[in-house]
């Protein structure tokens, strides 16, 4: 460390702690102010005008400026009344949209699901048929193994596409 010319060194203990702090009166305590009030200002504005009415135009027009800020604080509290009733509206409308967006979400889930459901039974139509009419061609060509086979093969796939017709 580099000591700057003609400046004292540094105290050993100067730390900020001394160990000789002593608890304060229970008397010191300030009260906690009230919270902001949003009316305050017009009512402060209004008590400036009413007790010096002479920087604001004179007796005549300080009363006229008064009545214009007690005014435009009723029209806000208005205001603010409409907007949260807005306010309460749309949080509504926007649940009901959420509400609206995932039901239709599942729905076209369950209607993918259906159309790929009712390919398959077409499919399972088809080749169904199909496995028991070479099943009937096989049995009359004298090929008993394969033609019993393919039959059962053919029965199982329209006995399953039954069971999901059922259950669609």
């Amino acid at each position: 460390m580099v000591l700057i010319v003609g400046s004292p060194p540094p105290a050993e203990n100067d730390n900020g702690a001394f160990g000789n702090q002593q608890p304060g009166s229970a008397g010191n305590v300030m009260p906690t102010p009230p919270p902001l009030v949003a009316d305050q200002l017009p009512r402060a504005l209004m008590m400036v005008i009413a007790d010096s009415p002479e920087f604001f135009g004179g007796p005549q027009i300080a009363p006229v400026m008064s009545a214009v800020i007690s005014d435009a604080s009723f029209e806000k509290v208005q205001a603010r009344t409409s907007v949260e009733a807005i306010q309460s509206r749309l949080d509504s409308k926007n649940a009901e949209l959420s509400d609206l967006k995932e039901k239709h979400a599942r729905l076209e889930e369950r209607l993918e699901a259906a159309g790929i459901l009712g390919t398959m039974q077409k499919i399972c139509t088809f080749v169904g048929t199909a496995a028991v009419g070479f099943a009937i061609e096989f049995y009359k060509s004298n090929y008993t193994n394969v033609s019993i086979l393919l039959g059962l093969f053919g029965l199982a796939l329209l006995s399953t596409n039954l069971k999901r017709g059922k259950k669609s």
